[in-house]
């Protein structure tokens, strides 16, 4: 699914990418297992419930994704194998998916466009999106320099 996104263009094709399977520990040992980087695209498979982050502050998910928002880095959201995310058109996500309008933490990808919901591929909208916040990402940390 990374590959998608790699692709998408000549700025694309200076991005290195690595996949890293988050496991259960505490946070220092999620530190150790997650190298170093400028964006995150945390990948979150279907469940019955439709559960994305867990609702209490000590899930691996949402700690994991804490983390990453602590290191000043761009994070998505992407929720897979969702089977009604399959033909979205100008949508960042399934709109069935009503936890992303309680969870604050969600609340706040949904504002910024940095969640999303797939079935086996994104969106041509999707890509566009987030391909553009990574070009705007990237634009502010060269004017940093």
């Amino acid at each position: 699914m990374t590959k998608e996104i790699t692709e998408s263009g000549e700025w694309a094709a200076k991005l290195q990418t690595k996949r890293v399977t988050v496991k259960g520990g505490y946070s220092d040992q999620i530190k150790d297992m997650i190298p170093p980087s400028k964006v995150f695209l945390v990948y979150v498979n279907y469940n019955e419930g439709n559960l994305i982050l867990e609702r209490d502050n000590q899930g691996l998910r949402r700690r994991t994704v804490k983390y990453l928002l602590e290191t000043g880095a761009i994070v998505f959201i992407v929720y897979c194998l969702e089977k009604s995310s399959e033909n979205l058109l100008d949508e960042m996500y399934a709109q069935k998916l009503s936890s992303i309008s309680y969870d604050s933490m969600l609340k706040n990808f949904s504002a910024k466009k940095r969640i999303l919901s797939i079935y086996k591929k994104y969106s041509r909208h999707q890509l566009v999106a987030i391909c553009q916040q990574i070009n705007n990402f990237n634009k502010e940390i060269l004017e940093k320099d």
